[in-house]
């Protein structure tokens, strides 16, 4: 893939170079209005449908300068720091070829709602005691680190490289809006542009273990790439870094293109005129959000990960067991056997009487009669004599 951007941005840059030549030796002078306009109509009918869609998101002030690429890419020979800046402020993230820039404005954007969307796996939680992050201490660090990872596939090419460096030597720059008239900045729109570097450190060697590099526009960050050297690290450094990002105020994480560990992480997609509204939201409200900055000493990773744990994801405190109080119950009144068939002292009913008078058979005699002496034990309780009497 980069091997055709290499010999189409070749290409677009020599076709590029060979226009602007002969129209600096035609027209020394800037042309009028009215014949600017008919020559953007005539360079947008020459574009195909898809070009033109991309066209349409590059602001006025950037159409002499961005050309409408291929897919979801847009070229110039530019590296200017601002103009990166400004790039970067409408929306498109800055990539490179070898002698071309190629902003990339994407279909859907992967990204993060912070605080809430953030996934945190306990395994991640766990591991994550290890490691520590830093900002901004190794720049070269970091650029040597994905230049490993990504070989010759990775865009961090010299000049843009060299642009970075320069943006983070800078601390921030002004990527104001130009008037198309007269090519200077409005002076009342200001956006400002942060790059950064992450680190993630080994907290018992002391190794550089993984990181990246991104930026700010308001509160929206955008990791551009990184690498890791270590098991873990990158897991990490991605769950403690999203945790600092929703301490210091951030709340929308641009994660770029669509991939499965980025979903593992909460990341959904963003249609791209959305997000390009986002960034139009935020890109001047919000300018005044910072992440810490390269005095600040490195943090493990776990307690950033614990201490800015949105509420939503908290677990409600339990609260100790307590044995729930036995409540009285009323004491039942002794309950005896229940009475005989035939209670006692000839208390039956009528119809009793009746059946009890045909089959009567007299008594033995008195002598026939064994004696038994009762005691006092096998009385009937006083509770089965009031039963009895209360069957009458």
């Amino acid at each position: 893939m980069m091997k055709r951007h290499d010999s189409d941005s070749n290409q677009s840059s020599s076709s590029t170079s060979s226009s602007s030549s002969n129209s600096n030796s035609s027209s020394p002078k800037p042309a009028p209005k009215r014949q600017q306009q008919k020559q953007q109509q005539r360079r947008k009918a020459s574009l195909s449908r898809e070009q033109q869609v991309l066209q349409d998101y590059v602001p006025k002030y950037l159409k002499p300068y961005v050309y409408p690429y291929h897919g979801e890419f847009c070229y110039t020979p530019l590296f200017k720091t601002r103009f990166i800046a400004q790039l970067m402020a409408e929306g498109f993230l800055p990539v490179a070829t070898r002698g071309m820039l190629l902003p990339k404005l994407h279909q859907n954007r992967s990204v993060i709602q912070l605080p809430d969307e953030l996934h945190v796996s306990k395994s991640v939680r766990k591991k994550s005691k290890r490691f520590s992050i830093s900002v901004n201490k190794e720049f070269d660090q970091v650029i040597e680190g994905c230049h490993t990872q990504h070989g010759s596939h990775c865009w961090l090419y010299p000049p843009l490289v060299k642009a970075f460096r320069e943006m983070m030597g800078a601390g921030k720059i002004e990527a104001s809006p130009m008037d198309p008239e007269t090519g200077k900045p409005y002076p009342d729109r200001t956006w400002t542009v942060r790059l950064y570097t992450i680190e993630v450190w080994n907290e018992e060697t002391g190794a550089l273990a993984g990181g990246e590099i991104g930026y700010t526009v308001g509160s929206i960050y955008t990791s551009l790439t990184g690498f890791t050297k270590e098991d873990s690290a990158g897991s990490v450094q991605l769950i403690a870094l999203g945790r600092l990002l929703s301490e210091c105020g951030f709340t929308l994480w641009d994660l770029g293109m669509d991939m499965d560990y980025k979903r593992g992480i909460g990341a959904k997609l963003m249609p791209r005129d959305t997000f390009v509204q986002q960034v139009h939201a935020v890109r001047e409200t919000q300018d005044h959000l910072l992440l810490p900055s390269r005095e600040s000493p490195a943090q493990n990773c776990k307690e950033v990960i614990d201490r800015n744990q949105p509420a939503s994801q908290q677990q409600p405190q339990q609260q100790p067991s307590q044995k729930p109080k036995k409540q009285k119950q009323p004491k039942n009144k002794k309950k005896g056997p229940k009475p005989p068939s035939q209670p006692a002292n000839g208390a039956d009913s009528a119809e009793d009487n009746d059946s009890r008078e045909q089959t009567h058979t007299p008594p033995a005699p008195e002598a026939e009669t064994p004696v038994k002496r009762v005691r006092k034990s096998d009385q009937p309780p006083l509770e089965l004599e009031e039963a009895s009497s209360a069957t009458c």
